[in-house]
Parts: C-alpha cells; sequence; structure tokens
C-alpha cells in the first residue's frame, strides 16, 4: 500500500485572519505534519526502472480550510521522499480540511513558495480544488506521477496520526502489443506513435477527490516506451468509485511515415489507483486485444476485457467461447439475415458484461441466444449485459430474454426481447421504431415510434430534451406505458392557443415520477375548459391531469391555464411528492380547486409531501364571475386529507392574486357554515382533514413547516381559523364527519374543537340558529356547560344531522322553538323548560339514552310547552310535566323505552296542565292533582301497566284510543277523578263518566282491536 505518515504533536493553529468569535490560538502548543511520499511503485518495469515509483515527486503543498475558505497554504520541498511540515498554529474548537499535494515541480529559490508549477497548475484560483495540466499532454512521462490526500479534522487537542494512506488521482493506462516481433521488415516496425484520446478530464479538485470537464487530447511519441513492444505508459485523470470509459486510437509511425492505425480502444476501463493493461497484436489485424485493469493500489479484484475482431456474425459465438468479451464484427454481408448467437456459457446469477460492435449495414441482423446451453454445470446461463453498438438502417431483432441490453449508436427497426431489467437507449442513440416484445426500457436518446406487444413491459425510464418527446413521453404515461420521465434539457413548449398541451394523465400504478433534472419547462399553455363539459378527461388542467407518483426538480415559467379545476403543475393530485418545483407568471382562470401550483389534493390511502417549492407571480381569475372562485390558493387549492399524513414543508408563495372569490350573501346567518370548504387563501385555500375513525387524530396528521408567505390577498372571505397560511380547515364534526386528524403550523396543533366550541357559542348567543349536521357538546370539556337560552331563539337542526347534548345542558328560560326534521340527544333531559317559559318542538327525533335517576326524560317542563310534531324516545317518563308546566301534545310519538315506569308522559302537581290532542304516546301517568285533557290520539302501554294511571289527578277524556298492557286495564284510578266522556276502548272496565256509556264499536288500527266507543247516552 502507498502510505503517507502524518506524525501530528500539539496541534494548534496557522496564524491567519480568524472571525472575532473563534477562540485565540493556544501559543504554547505546537504540531507538526511528517508527509512521507510512497515507496513501491507500480509493480511494473516501465520507461525506466523509477517510473511509477515517486522518484520525480519533489514537491509537497498543503492547504488548509475553514468552511469553504482558504485558510492557509504551505509549499515544501520533498527530501528522500518525505517533507514535514511544523510549527502550525490552529484555532481550537474548529473543524479544519486539510488538504495535501505532492507532485514534480521546478524549483525557484526566487519564487515565494521556493517552487513553479511544471506538469499541473497548482496556483491558479482554486489552488488544489481546481488543478489542471499545464501545457500540452506529454506521454510516458513519469513526472506526471502526482499523490494527494483529504481529511477533516476537528483541533480540541493535541493528536498523533500515523495512519493516513497518500493515492494518487489517476489510473495507469499500459498499452502493449504482442506481434511487434513478428514485423520482418524494419521499415515497418514503428519507433513512434500518435495517441488521440476521444475525451479526457481536465480539472481535478484534491478538495472533493472529483474531476471534471472534458476534452480530447492528442500526443506524439518520437520513441516506444521499451523495447519489448511496451507502447505507452500514461497517467490519465480518473473517479474512484468506477471505473470511466475511454475510447481513443493509436496511429504507428517509423521515422514519420505512417505504417497503420489501430482504433478498437473503446470502451477502455480506467480507475484511479488501477492499472489497466491493453494488449493484443495491434500492428496486424488478426487477433485480440486483451484488456485487465490491475488493482495496484486497492484491494480490489481486477476487471478483465478481452477484445476480438471477427469477420462475420457466424463467428461471434466461438470468440465468446474463446473468452472475448468485447466483438467487433467487420462483415453482415448476407441481405436475407444475419444471425450472432450468443453462448450460454456464463455463471449463474452472472455479472457478464459483453460488448458487440456492428458494421454499418441495411441487412436484417438477429441476436439471440444459442438454442441450449453449451457451458459446463454451473456455467449455463446467458450474460447479464449485453452492448449493441452499430449505424443500422435494416431490422435488428433483438431475442435475448435474460439480458439487460444497451444500445449505442443509430437504428432503424428493432423487435426487442429483453430480461425484465431493461433495454436502455442512451443519450445520443436513435431509434426510428422499437416494438417491445418482452422487457421495460429505458430512454434517453430519441426513439421516433415505440409500440408494446401484448406481455411486454413498460419504459422504465424515458429522458426527454424537446417538445415532441416530452408530449410523445405523456402519451405512454396515459397509456400504463411509462414509470419515469426525466427532463434532459429546457423544453419551451411553445404554448398557445393554437397549440395546446394535454395533460399528463398519471391515474395509473404504472407511472412513480417525473424529474425535471432542475430544467425549465416554458410556455405551458392549457386549456381544458373552452368548449368542453365538466367531464372525463377534461375535469382537471395543469402539466398533470392526475399525479400519483413523484414530480422533483422542475421550473414552469409562463403558464396559461384554463380549467374547471386545476394548477400549472398538477390539476388532481391523489398520492406521492412534488418537490424543489417552481411555477412563476402564470394565468390560471377556473372555477373552483385552483392553485399556482396543485389545485386539487384529492383524498387516497397514501402520504402525500409537497417540499421546497415556489410559487411566483400567479393570477388566478373565475370562469363563473357572477359567483367567483371556490377553493382558490397560492400553492394548493383544496387539500384533502383524510386516513394518511400529509406534510407541506419549505415552501413559498408570492405575487398572488384572484380576480372574484365566492363570498355568502349578505343575508346568510352562518356564513362559516355556508361557505364550509369553500375559503380561498394566498397559500392554501381550504384543507378537508375529515375522517370517520375514532383514532383519526392521533394516528394522522396535515403538517405545514417553515412555509413562506410574501404577501395575503386582501379583499376575500376569512372565518374562525383563517391563519397566515390557510384559510378554512375542519374539526371534529365539521361536513358531516365526527373526526378530524390534526392540523399542525409550525409545530402548533390546531384546534380540533373549533367547530364543536362555534356551535357551542352559537347556542349560547341564541337566535335564528341552524344546525345542519352531527355535532356532539359532551366530546369537548369545554362546551359541557349549561346553556341558557335568554332569548327568542330557533333552532333548526336539519336533515340526518344530530346534535347532542349533556344532561340538563339546554335550559330554556325565554322562547325556544325546535323545528327541522333532524334529531337531538343527551343520555337524560334534553330540554329544561323552566317557569315562564315557552318551548315549541315542531318536529324531529329526540332521544334520551339513559336513565340516569330512574325518569329517563327527554322533556322536563315546568313552562309552556307546546309539541306539534316529533318522535320522543327515552327509557323513562319521557315528557316529564311539574309545577305550574303546561304542555299541549298536537301529534307526535312518545315512547317509553322498556322502561320500569312504563309511563312515557307524566303530568305531577295541582299546578301542572297537560292538554293531549293527538299523536302516539306509550301511556300517561296523571298525579298530584294534575289537570290532564285528552281529546286525540293513541294512547297505550305495551311495557307491563294502564294506558291511563291516575292517581289524585283530575283528567278528562273526550276522544283518542287506549290500550292498556295485556291483562291490564286501559285506564285506571287509583284516585282523584277521570271524566271518559269519548274515546274508543279495548275494555269497559272502568266507569264512564255521568251521561256517557260504551257502546259496542269494534275497530282495529295498527293491529290494535278496540271493542268500545264511549258516547253520550
Amino acid at each position: 500500500m502507498n502510505k503517507i505518515l502524518l506524525l501530528a504533536g500539539m496541534l494548534t493553529a496557522f496564524t491567519a485572519c480568524q472571525k472575532d468569535e473563534m477562540s485565540a490560538p493556544d501559543a504554547g502548543a505546537t504540531s507538526s505534519f511528517t508527509v512521507s511520499i510512497p515507496q513501491s511503485g507500480v509493480q511494473s518495469r516501465a520507461v525506466t526502472d523509477d517510473f511509477g515509483k515517486g522518484t520525480s515527486v519533489n514537491r509537497c503543498i498543503l492547504e488548509i480550510y475553514h468552511g469553504d475558505q482558504l485558510y492557509n497554504r504551505i509549499v515544501k520541498p520533498v527530501s528522500n521522499k518525505q517533507v514535514t511540515f511544523d510549527n502550525l498554529r490552529l484555532v481550537s474548537s474548529q473543524t479544519y480540511d486539510f488538504v495535501f499535494w505532492a507532485d514534480c515541480a521546478t524549483a525557484n529559490s526566487s519564487s515565494d513558495e521556493g517552487f513553479d508549477d511544471k506538469v499541473y497548475t497548482t496556483t491558479a484560483r482554486g489552488g488544489l480544488k481546481a488543478i489542471t495540466e499545464k501545457g500540452e499532454f506529454v506521454g510516458n512521462s513519469d513526472e506526471r506521477d502526482a499523490f494527494f490526500y483529504h481529511e477533516a479534522i476537528s483541533v480540541n487537542g493535541s493528536f498523533t496520526r500515523d495512519d493516513i494512506t497518500l493515492k494518487r488521482p489517476f489510473g495507469l493506462l499500459v498499452v502493449k502489443t504482442n506481434d511487434l516481433n513478428e514485423i520482418k521488415d524494419e521499415a515497418l516496425k514503428p519507433t513512434g506513435y500518435t495517441v488521440a484520446f476521444k475525451s479526457l478530464p481536465t480539472t481535478f479538485n484534491a478538495l472533493t477527490g472529483e474531476v471534471s470537464g472534458s476534452t480530447e487530447v492528442t500526443y506524439t511519441a518520437t520513441e516506444l516506451a521499451k523495447n519489448d513492444g511496451t507502447i505507452s505508459m500514461d497517467f490519465l485523470w480518473a473517479d474512484d468509485s468506477e471505473a470511466a470509459l475511454s475510447d481513443f486510437t493509436m496511429t504507428f509511425y517509423n521515422d514519420g511515415t505512417e505504417i497503420c492505425t489501430n482504433d478498437a480502444f473503446t470502451n477502455i476501463p480506467i480507475r484511479r489507483n488501477y492499472r489497466t493493461n491493453v494488449s493484443g497484436n495491434l500492428l496486424t489485424k488478426q487477433g485480440t486485444i486483451s484488456v485487465t485493469i490491475d488493482p495496484e493500489f486497492d484491494e480490489n479484484s481486477p476487471i478483465e476485457k478481452v477484445v476480438a475482431e471477427v469477420e462475420s456474425a457466424e463467428d461471434v459465438k466461438e470468440a465468446l467461447k474463446s473468452g472475448a468479451t468485447d466483438i467487433i464484427v467487420k462483415n453482415l454481408a448476407n441481405p436475407t439475415g444475419n444471425e450472432i448467437v450468443i453462448p450460454q456459457i456464463y455463471p449463474t446469477d452472472n455479472d457478464v458484461k459483453i460488448s458487440l460492435t456492428l458494421p454499418e449495414t441495411s441487412n436484417p441482423v438477429t441476436i439471440k441466444y444459442e438454442s441450449a446451453a453449451s457451458g459446463e454445470a454451473g456455467n449455463q446461463d446467458a450474460p447479464a449485459n449485453i452492448t449493441i453498438t452499430a449505424n443500422t438502417s435494416g431490422k435488428l431483432t433483438i431475442n435475448t430474454p435474460e439480458s439487460t441490453v444497451i444500445l449505442s449508436g443509430s437504428f432503424g427497426e428493432i423487435d426487442a426481447t429483453t430480461a425484465d431489467n431493461t433495454l436502455i437507449v442512451p443519450e445520443d442513440v436513435t431509434v426510428t421504431k422499437l416494438n417491445v416484445i418482452k422487457g421495460n426500457v429505458e430512454i434517453y436518446g430519441t426513439v421516433a415510434e415505440i409500440t408494446f406487444e401484448q406481455g411486454a413491459g413498460t419504459i422504465t425510464t424515458y429522458g426527454v430534451g424537446d417538445a415532441a418527446t416530452l408530449k410523445k413521453a405523456a402519451e405512454l404515461v396515459a397509456g400504463s406505458k411509462c414509470a419515469k420521465i426525466v427532463l434532459m434539457a429546457d423544453i419551451d413548449l411553445q404554448g398557445s392557443a393554437d397549440n395546446l398541451w394535454e395533460p399528463i394523465n398519471a391515474e395509473n400504478n404504472v407511472f412513480a415520477e417525473f424529474d425535471g433534472g432542475k430544467h425549465t419547462i416554458h410556455n405551458l399553455y392549457v386549456d381544458n375548459y373552452t368548449g368542453h363539459a365538466d367531464a372525463k378527461g377534461y375535469h382537471y388542467g395543469g402539466l398533470f391531469y392526475v399525479l400519483r407518483g413523484t414530480v422533483k426538480d422542475l421550473t414552469i415559467d409562463n403558464a396559461n391555464v384554463t380549467c374547471f379545476r386545476g394548477g400549472a403543475l398538477v390539476g388532481r393530485m391523489d398520492q406521492g411528492s412534488v418537490e424543489n418545483c417552481h411555477v412563476k407568471n402564470v394565468m390560471l382562470t377556473g372555477y373552483q380547486k385552483v392553485a399556482g401550483l396543485v389545485g386539487f389534493v384529492s383524498t387516497g390511502s397514501k402520504d402525500v409531501t409537497i417540499r421546497n417549492c415556489s410559487v411566483d407571480q400567479c393570477a388566478i381569475k373565475t370562469t363563473t364571475p357572477e359567483e367567483g372562485l371556490y377553493q382558490a390558493g397560492g400553492l394548493i387549492g383544496y387539500l384533502q386529507t383524510f386516513d394518511r399524513n400529509v406534510l407541506i414543508e419549505g415552501n413559498s408563495v408570492s405575487g398572488i392574486s384572484f380576480d372574484k372569490v365566492y363570498e355568502s350573501a349578505p343575508d346568510v346567518a352562518d356564513k362559516v357554515y355556508d361557505m364550509e370548504q369553500l375559503y380561498s387563501h394566498a397559500f392554501i385555500g381550504t384543507i378537508a382533514n375529515f375522517s370517520t375513525k375514532p383514532t383519526a387524530y392521533d394516528l394522522y396528521k396535515a403538517e405545514l413547516r417553515d412555509n413562506t408567505v410574501a404577501e395575503q390577498v386582501s379583499g376575500i372571505p376569512t372565518c374562525d381559523r383563517t391563519d397566515e397560511y390557510i384559510g378554512w380547515w375542519a374539526g371534529d364534526y365539521n361536513s358531516g364527519k365526527p373526526y378530524a386528524p390534526k392540523i399542525i403550523v409550525n409545530g402548533e396543533t390546531k384546534d380540533r374543537w373549533i367547530e364543536v366550541k362555534r356551535i357551542y357559542n352559537i347556542l349560547k348567543a341564541g337566535g335564528d340558529i341552524s344546525i345542519y349536521r352531527d355535532c356532539d357538546l359532551t366530546k369537548c370539556s369545554e362546551t359541557k356547560a349549561a346553556i341558557a337560552i335568554e332569548k327568542p331563539t330557533t333552532l333548526t337542526i336539519a336533515q340526518n344531522a344530530t346534535l347532542t347534548v349533556g344532561k340538563q345542558q339546554i335550559v330554556n328560560k325565554s322562547k325556544l322553538t325546535v323545528k327541522g326534521p333532524g334529531s337531538m340527544s343527551a343520555t337524560d333531559y334534553i330540554f329544561m323548560n323552566e317557569a315562564g317559559a315557552t318551548l315549541t318542538i315542531e318536529n324531529g327525533t329526540y332521544t334520551a339514552t339513559k336513565a340516569t335517576d330512574a325518569n329517563g326524560v327527554v322533556i322536563y317542563n315546568q313552562g309552556i310547552c307546546h309539541i306539534k310534531n316529533g318522535t320522543f324516545d327515552g327509557p323513562g317518563f319521557t315528557l316529564m310535566n311539574t309545577g305550574s308546566a303546561d304542555m299541549t301534545i298536537e301529534n307526535g310519538n312518545v315512547i317509553n323505552r322498556n322502561s320500569p315506569t312504563g309511563y312515557a308522559l307524566m303530568a305531577a302537581g295541582g299546578g301542572s296542565k297537560l292538554t293531549v290532542k293527538g299523536g302516539r304516546i306509550e301511556a300517561i301517568q296523571s298525579i298530584g292533582g294534575a289537570n290532564v285533557t285528552i281529546s286525540g290520539g293513541t294512547i297505550l302501554n305495551d311495557c307491563q301497566y294502564y294506558a291511563l294511571y291516575n292517581e289524585g289527578g283530575k283528567t278528562t277524556i273526550t276522544g283518542g284510543y287506549f290500550s292498556g298492557y295485556p291483562g291490564m286495564k286501559d285506564v285506571h284510578i287509583a284516585s282523584g277523578t277521570v271524566a271518559i266522556q269519548g274515546g274508543y276502548f279495548e275494555d269497559n272496565l272502568t266507569a264512564a263518566a255521568d251521561g256517557y256509556v260504551y257502546k259496542d264499536n269494534v275497530q282495529t288500527i295498527d293491529g290494535i282491536t278496540y271493542n268500545y266507543e264511549v258516547a253520550a247516552q
């Protein structure tokens, strides 16, 4: 191993300008680095014996960085392959980047550093972060050898380091010909050569270890590296992680006269700290080129390539069997077909890569496996990867169902059968027509036409760089045939009313991602509204119609979108993420669920993330000026969270405007309800966070954090929950749903009971009140207190709405009218109607769920109560009248639900008055001097007692139908008086009033047979 030894003593600080907040250097501590240049070479006899041993290195540079700023640069000479940096001063409690570079330089005592750059430029702007070649490339030069090292060190005290390894930033390319001695004519033996590299890196950053840039490099040598056939030995910039593929040609000369050129050097791998040996019969045309990569400095396995040139397609199989991996085919001359057979001789689960380079041809070519495996046991598989390089206009049939195929060049028509992994069409590759029979496809180049046969896969990645290709990719997405789009360049759609964009419909389970590659789409023009009904295919507008997946790293500049619902980027988003996407200069015209970025985030079971996006200069106009916009937003118009998590983070909006938004009419009493889910806002118009799951609040959340709204939109409706980011959001019992996942804004959790509290406060305020959906006041501790009705109030409960209140919570002290087809419930005592108050029930359903004190009361009446209709259900005295109560029942259904009392209606006390004109009542109890008058209705006891029980009461019956429990009398007088002057009865056991008698008059109503009618004598 090549080792660099760093021996650090008492490490303190270099003297340099520092920020005031840093601690002062420790003047008493000293430190030093001793750097050793590697002693071993590349383990090869080279141009000289010392080639590659670092003997040319005479200078070592140390650059120290604090943050991204150069803190100090020190240059020392190398003596006996060693250099020491001592007496260093550093500020404690800081982290520094130490960057070393050792190379061959020109000694210059008059220079500030004592050296001038010779082979590499290190003194230009950027220093060791931008090292470049100085002058022309010189081949076979040991002076090009160099070494580097980088490490970040936190200075917290003294330390010693002796484990640092210095490495080359190069790969070593050695080219050797094996046929030099076979040439007998001295005039044909090369004495020099020219190498032409198609692309070599130009710059090396010793801080990051990255190479960059690309240029063609050509150099000429007047002699070979060695007389044993070694032609060249060159250090080339290379990456550390994987081998870069290099193409070059060599032209050989004899005393200036050209002998031959060899251009078979394609895809030669060059990797940092690896030696690549290229050998073969380079001077004659027959033979094989062997390429091996020898890991001189890393403990990895070598990479081997064997290049063979064959005469025709028939020769490929034998070349592969002989060990070749890269085949150059000279001739595909058969006009009826040329068949290339790939043997199945490779290990199971191999990662073998083979390459086929074909000559230009218009003849048909087929590439397929041999019919049966010919390898030995354990070596009977096809190669994992096949690269095909060609320029063909004829049909190419690829039938390699177990291999991934990579194309290079240009092709006419291709029928492709590949492994599921994929067929890859790289950038700069063109295909006129591609028919996919099996396998998936990655496209970065140009495919003019593509079809998929039944059973074929999809385009796993489609790289696009122009408007036409993007439209083609969008069509494939809509057809569930493209999983990913990658932008490879900025695209101008040149949109207009005559050049409309059809939004990408990713409403399928195939599409996964749109990667903008930090590119920009200009001039998007969408009109899914004009001339269209609000129907399938035209519901939404934007770059995307529906998104189920990811969009990232994209900018849209200048968008004009007209739609029913939509946004510049996405019309409707069901799931996935939108990250690092930016829209600017947007004109959006729509009806509802419209926004600069995403118009409508629709309900779904999978999470949604919108992060680090921006909208700038977005004007949103309405298609219905008589109504205005609904659910409009700068970032999102309408966001449905439901049972999932949503994260909105790091986004910003600016320059948002609405021409007109919907607003309740002036005479609407409850504007918050009227505009529920219809609010607009500069950031998010409306969040619909509803759920039917009791655990939703604890399981799911919609979180907003670190977002920015440059300015709000003025003059638009707001409500009790409008804040800096949201126009409206739901609490429990909003929109008819009992639960709401939590909303968190910058760490603050919104009040889930906001709607319950709003209804509670409305009830407390009294007046004209409407309840439109379920609401339970008992769930929130702050809404359980008594609600005193102290002014005339009308409470309307809508169909299918239930207002749940606490026991004795509604206390009427004034005039309360309850109406509507909805419901109210409580454990007990729904209404407390005090003396002097008036309670009128017009209709609805009222249920006491529990007899908490053996009563089970719906209405406890001490005032005036007028029941016009409704259903009253309780497990006891459902309607109870005491004190000075005065109750009139015109109609309705009063239920005694299996109560031990057996009576649904009670009147008690000498001051109470009860008048029954109609309805169905499950038994009446008149006690304690109550005055009861019954002129109609059905009074029955289906529990265990009498239809009417009178104890001390004063009851008059002039009509109605009476039926006691089987075996019990219809009317029982324990005490007091009951004057029966009319009505229909099952029995005649209780005497009629003076002047009245029971007459036989059998009637059956609702399954009950009434045998008698009471009438005047």
